[in-house]
């Protein structure tokens, strides 16, 4: 599985970008799934309940810094 994050400043022209690869399962667990649900810092844009956790077990993780010249 991969999971890309990206943020970009178009006011100051800069931002990032960071991939994760690796392999994914659930999180299948209660007390897991909990701690999850308590710590989220973002809800899902398309709206609705979501009662599915996934987590990657990350082999490459890659990045890059934007930044005007």
């Amino acid at each position: 599985m991969a999971f890309e994050a990206d943020r970009i400043d178009d006011a100051m022209k800069q931002g990032w970008s960071v991939m994760a690869v690796g392999e994914a399962e659930g999180v299948v667990d209660a007390a897991g799934k909990q701690r999850l649900d308590a710590v989220a810092r973002s809800m899902p844009w398309a709206g609705g309940d979501r009662t599915h956790w996934m987590k990657i077990t990350p082999i490459r993780i890659t990045g890059r810094r934007v930044v005007q010249p």
